[in-house]
């Protein structure tokens, strides 16, 4: 059997896969979808969709999940440490 994880996830896989719920997924990507209209860059995970457009599958890739994690990971770093990047301080 194989037990590789699936590269695309939907709304409620993705949200357990980075520890939220449905509705803070689906918030985020409203208020991105209107950053990105007025020309600035998304703050959530980055999404794809699926089919019609009136009625789109949303899907989040295990990649574009773990790289949010990421960002998200060293701006909370940077936020608890003020100063650690100009002091090349690491936080342990």
């Amino acid at each position: 059997m194989d037990e590789r994880k699936p590269a695309a996830l939907k709304i409620a896989q993705a949200a357990a896969y980075i520890g939220v719920s449905s509705q803070y997924m689906n918030k985020h990507r409203h208020i991105d979808r209107k950053r990105i209209r007025a020309g600035l860059d998304p703050e959530g995970p980055r999404w794809f969709e699926l089919g019609d457009k009136n009625r789109p599958n949303v899907r989040y890739l295990v990649s574009e999940l773990d790289a949010f994690l990421s960002r998200r990971a060293v701006e909370t770093e940077a936020r608890l440490c003020p100063g650690a990047e100009s002091q090349n301080i690491a936080a342990s």
